[in-house]
């Protein structure tokens, strides 16, 4: 089964936006504690989301990635830099990826 995954990386800064809203952290959360990694089948419920380090290197998410995909799926993202050549670092089999320009 071929499985068409997105993801993002998000921030969580701990303050509301336009003074509005809910606050995320409320100011305790440590600067590395705040980015989050996010992938979802599209069309499906399913969510992994994984606390992740500030850096967000490819040593970090690819091993995510690679936990929890399989071997035939295709990948759709923006052209962040660690994704560069994705299918080569992966240890999955017959993956394609397709990054979205922005």
């Amino acid at each position: 089964m071929v499985l068409l995954w997105r993801w993002a990386r998000s921030y969580f800064p701990g303050k509301s936006k336009f003074h509005k809203g809910r606050r995320f952290g409320d100011g305790t959360w440590y600067d590395d504690e705040k980015w989050a990694f996010g992938m979802t089948p599209r069309g499906s419920l399913d969510l992994v989301i994984k606390q992740v380090a500030s850096s967000r290197c490819r040593d970090i998410l690819l091993p995510i990635i690679d936990e929890h995909c399989l071997s035939g799926s295709i990948f759709c993202s923006d052209g962040w830099k660690a994704y560069n050549k994705l299918c080569e670092h992966l240890q999955l089999e017959d993956v394609d990826y397709f990054p979205v320009n922005h």
